[in-house]
């Protein structure tokens, strides 16, 4: 991921990080743009979009797991529209 974000735009997004960690980038749905869902991609990463759901801070899904936390909160940071260049990224996967 830090590769990817050398080599295309990548604007801030609303960021979490999950209970094990991993990193949650959250955007504006693109208007007129189909995107498809993926999950466990060999590039490690999900793309949930349209009727997707997924755990937010400060959900804790399992007792005594780690609570999920904001890194970029969506009270303080303005959500964006995924780049051409991700977009494109994300519907090659």
């Amino acid at each position: 991921l830090e590769r990817l974000k050398k080599s295309i735009p990548f604007p801030k997004p609303v960021l979490a990080e999950t209970q094990r960690g991993g990193l949650q980038y959250y955007y504006k749905y693109p208007p007129f743009q189909k995107i498809d869902w993926k999950v466990n991609t060999n590039s490690g990463i999900d793309i949930l979009s349209e009727d997707s759901r997924v755990h937010m801070p400060p959900s804790r899904p399992k007792m005594g797991v780690k609570a999920y936390k904001w890194i970029n909160p969506p009270q303080t940071t303005q959500m964006a529209y995924p780049s051409k260049e991700l977009l494109t990224y994300i519907k090659s996967l």
